[in-house]
Formats: structure tokens, C-alpha cells, sequence
């Protein structure tokens, strides 16, 4: 009898140290999703802040150019009177 109650004692410690071990866990896993989600947040913002970049930079050489190959000239013809 003592016996049976001794082993259904460890049973059952073996039970909750099971459940705890599980806890934790899932405690870390929640840690490292979050993690991996705040990393792939900041790729996405450093993503968007180079694509808006990338357009202001395109336009303002449009605007700069003007319109087609004449203006390109323009501004090539501009800079070579600069250095003479």
C-alpha cells in the first residue's frame, strides 16, 4: 500500500514538473515569435523609408532634367560652362 501511494506521488510530481517544463515553453517560443515579428516590423519600415527615397530622388532628377533629351543637354551644356 505504501508502496502504490509513493509511486502515484512521484506521478504526479513527474506530472507537474512535465506541465512547468511546458510553460516555459511556450513562454520562450512567445519570446522569439515576438522577436522574429518586431525584426521583420524594422525591415519593413527601413523597406518602405528606401522606396520613398528612391521616388523623391527620381522625381527631383525629372524636375531637374526636364522634359526629354533636350533638357538633359541642357543641364550637361550647363555644367561644362561651370568648369571652363
Amino acid at each position: 500500500m505504501k508502496e502504490k501511494k509513493r509511486k502515484t506521488k512521484e506521478r504526479g510530481k513527474e506530472e507537474e514538473r512535465r506541465e512547468e517544463w511546458r510553460v516555459e515553453e511556450r513562454k520562450e517560443r512567445r519570446k522569439v515569435k515576438e522577436k522574429k515579428r518586431e525584426e521583420e516590423e524594422k525591415g519593413r519600415k527601413k523597406r518602405k523609408e528606401g522606396r520613398k527615397r528612391k521616388r523623391k530622388r527620381k522625381k527631383r532628377k525629372k524636375r531637374k532634367e526636364g522634359r526629354g533629351r533636350m533638357g538633359r543637354r541642357k543641364e550637361r551644356k550647363k555644367k561644362e560652362n561651370k568648369w571652363k
